[in-house]
């Protein structure tokens, strides 16, 4: 066997708002980010997910910015908000919408356009406390003409709720995405043939989970600098520990809120030096498991709090701007991470890439 059946990524971030990295699989050309922060209209790509910002849109100013700021708006509680994007499209065309929301059950999203309007009602189960986001499927399609347009939403009946446990009430709107009708299918298609069966993890029954890296401890002792501790990491007895409680599988942290990785990744190397170790953790890890029936996770964490690690990576230290560069910088630098792995490893990324190559480092 080899850890391409045995490893997968898991994306997790515990940053509030680092949902913008959740952004629709892509049809071959990049997502993009809408900033409606001049005259000019966003160039619409019809070959492209094309994702609408809500914190870039031209917006009710009685709403108000998530903290850190550029990531969600929130206070949306009255039916004469509304956000709007202007957009310049190469030729006329239908899009598919999905939105990213989060609001009470039953509540309607009206999403217009210059010749017709969409809606859809927020389903039962919608998270509304602003972490964990729901893309909602609008049904229909948006007609947008060649040349500029205008994309308006609005909610006739915004529910009156606390949002994100904090002063602001009101629902939150995260982004719009759209994709042409003739790329809509193709993307159902790819998204079909590299969907994953999760009948091993139902199998499984349990697992075990461990938060240990740069800023843990060993098993007796002071604390031991970096990478010493990932060098020092005894993985055939933990292996044998995991073996011993009947685990299916072991989430790993890879990364947490400082940003250090167990393995010799080059992608990360190029933006803060001294952050990866010359020891392949991970790929021991996922061999050692391997070999006794049990799956490895990786939990991944993209260093927010980490102030060395967020002024080369967010391009800012201030947790309050962090969320403005979010769509762009750190999308495409954790994007070339999760395709480092992708390509460089023998280890699949969610059922993503499954090519059996070795763990190779450039």
């Amino acid at each position: 066997m080899s850890r391409v059946q045995v490893a997968s990524i898991i994306t997790a971030f515990f940053l509030i708002g680092s949902h913008c990295l959740n952004a629709a699989p892509q049809t071959g050309d990049e997502s993009q980010t809408v900033r409606q922060d001049s005259a000019d209209s966003l160039a619409m790509n019809p070959s492209a997910v094309n994702v609408l910002k809500a914190n870039l849109a031209k917006r009710s100013p009685t709403t108000a910015e998530s903290r850190p700021i550029g990531f969600w708006i929130q206070g949306w509680r009255d039916p004469q908000q509304s956000f709007s994007w202007s957009v310049e499209s190469p030729q006329a065309g239908e899009y598919s919408v999905d939105v990213l929301v989060s609001g009470v059950s039953g509540t309607r999203i009206e999403i217009a356009g210059p010749s017709n309007k969409l809606s859809v009602e927020i389903p039962e189960g919608n998270d509304h406390w602003g972490n964990n986001w729901n893309k909602i499927g609008v049904p229909g399609w948006l007609a947008l003409p060649k040349g500029t347009a205008v994309i308006t939403v609005q909610s006739p009946n915004p529910a009156d709720i606390a949002t994100n446990k904090n002063t602001y009430r009101g629902m939150a709107l995260l982004s719009l995405e759209l994709i042409e009708l003739k790329e809509k299918a193709d993307l159902n298609e790819r998204i079909r043939k590299l969907r994953s069966s999760a009948k091993w993890l139902a199998d499984a029954q349990y697992g075990l989970m461990f938060q240990w890296g740069e800023w843990g401890y060993p098993e007796h002792g002071e604390g031991v600098p970096w990478p010493k501790m990932i060098d020092n990491f005894d993985v055939e007895k933990f292996a044998n520990m995991v073996q011993s409680t009947g685990a299916g599988y072991v989430i790993w942290s890879s990364t947490w809120q400082t940003y250090y990785f167990p393995a010799p990744i080059q992608a990360i190397e190029q933006i803060e030096p001294g952050r990866i170790s010359k020891r392949d953790l991970i790929g021991e890890l996922a061999d050692a498991l391997n070999r006794r029936g049990i799956k490895l996770i990786l939990y991944y964490h993209c260093g927010y709090g980490d102030r060395e690690w967020s002024a080369r990576n967010l391009g800012t230290t201030d947790p309050d701007k962090g969320g403005q560069v979010t769509g762009i910088r750190v999308a495409t630098v954790h994007n070339q991470f999760m395709f480092a792995c992708g390509q460089t490893c023998e280890l699949q990324i969610n059922g993503i890439r499954s090519g059996k190559r070795k763990w190779q480092y450039s």
